[in-house]
């Protein structure tokens, strides 16, 4: 293929190139219309998408939360003066709540 002309935002554009007649049906047949294909240059190219990166985000928000409620489980017994399997409960509780909201 050979490029035509440089497109809008610096893209290039090129066709492919026309078949027609015998070889139509053969494999490997380009149909005969043009097709436009588009690349953007590798500078050009979000290093990662806005979308990806909120995941992970949110995804490292929910999980330090989960630990650090680990963490402060001895002083959430103190806190609400139970023993300390109990508390485990409530920090199981909490994690049994993310699993279920967390696809809502």
């Amino acid at each position: 293929m050979e490029p035509v002309h440089t497109g809008v935002h610096g893209r290039v554009r090129a066709r492919a190139p026309q078949t027609t007649g015998a070889h139509a049906h053969e494999p490997g047949h380009v149909p005969a219309r043009p097709v436009l294909l588009f690349a953007l240059r590798s500078s050009e190219r979000p290093l990662m998408p806005l979308a990806l990166l909120a995941l992970a985000v949110g995804a490292f928000g929910i999980g330090t939360t989960e630990f650090v409620m680990m963490g402060l489980l001895p002083d959430i017994a103190d806190d609400l003066h139970i023993s300390i399997p109990s508390a485990g409960h409530l920090v199981s509780a909490y994690a049994l709540g993310v699993v279920i909201g967390a696809p809502l």
